[in-house]
């Protein structure tokens, strides 16, 4: 049984008689069974996301970078990616994992589908730790409206990345 199948059956269950729901409320108690569902199941995972500030002189400068964010070049970000991971980023995460080698590394899903830096990182981290990586477009579809870059610093706490 699908996890909004179950929620249906939970609801009506719970229901009074001749009382019925708006779409609405159907929907957001749908919704949340099914989002329990998927927690219960991630609990079980370990999982380690980090954002790692970068230095924006670096980046705006270096040719492999830009060519990797706007243009799609694996080749180039697969550059940037062995020039600026460095050995002691590897010993860091290596600590925070635990077990790298039982580690399935997912990249974030590109906005502009443009991006191919997230997917190079995990290729290159995949094959250091001998952990699988999985490229995130693959199993992800980008469901938020606008790219980050798009939303003013102040807005995009208004604006969830949704995947």
């Amino acid at each position: 049984m699908q996890p909004t199948q179950k929620a249906a059956r939970l609801i009506s269950s719970v229901m009074p008689s001749g009382m019925k729901m708006s779409v609405e409320q159907q929907k957001t108690d749908e919704q949340a069974q099914a989002e329990e569902v998927i927690s219960g199941e991630l609990e079980k995972v370990k999982g380690v996301v980090r954002s790692q500030k970068t230095n924006i002189k670096i980046t705006e400068n270096d040719p492999d970078w830009l060519a990797g964010k706007e243009k799609g070049d694996k080749e180039a970000a697969d550059r940037f990616a062995e020039k600026f991971w460095s050995e002691e980023h590897s010993e860091e995460l290596e600590k925070q994992i635990g077990n790298p080698e039982n580690t399935l590394f997912v990249s974030v899903p590109s906005s502009s589908k443009n991006n191919v830096h997230p997917v190079s990182l995990a290729e290159k981290l995949s094959g250091e730790f001998g952990g699988k990586f999985v490229t995130g477009e693959t199993y992800f579809d980008v469901l938020h409206e606008r790219q980050s870059k798009k939303i003013g610093p102040f807005e995009r706490v208004f604006h969830p990345r949704i995947y």
